[in-house]
């Protein structure tokens, strides 16, 4: 499958995520909506071992990817955490966009432990998101 095909359906997928969020807030607290999210991923544990083992057997408990896989996810929940509760009183269309400005914290992250380097069409890109932003916050 292509890879552009696959980030159009991962994307319709989180906008699908974003009003699931926002329809669990509206019956439970933030904290019990992280509990719940949780399980599925608990649930594939198993599973996902299996088709690691499988796939890349010699890298499936490489120590130093298990070290950033488990910082990633530790990042995930806090940040998943914070959106849960802005989410609350905010649109969900808005609170998942703004979070959706992390590339702006990537990008510059991997810049400076030059992972990549900058170029016209990321500068502009990344303009482009905090305009999106800016026009976001406009009040009538």
């Amino acid at each position: 499958m292509s890879p552009m095909l696959l980030l159009i359906l991962a994307t319709i997928l989180w906008g699908i995520w974003g009003i699931a969020d926002k329809l669990a807030l509206e019956q439970a607290h933030p904290y019990s909506v992280q509990w719940m999210y949780a399980i599925p991923y608990a649930l594939t544990i198993p599973l996902f071992i299996w088709l690691g083992t499988r796939a890349q057997p010699k890298s499936n408990l490489n120590g130093n990817s298990f070290f950033w896989a488990v910082v990633a996810g530790i990042v995930s929940i806090l940040a998943l955490i914070l959106m849960l509760f802005a989410t609350r009183t905010q649109p969900a269309s808005l609170a998942v966009a703004v979070t959706s400005a992390y590339p702006l914290v990537t990008l510059l992250l991997a810049v400076l432990f030059k992972m990549e380097t900058l170029s016209i069409q990321k500068v502009l890109g990344m303009l482009l998101i905090i305009g999106g932003l800016v026009v976001l916050q406009w009040q009538k």
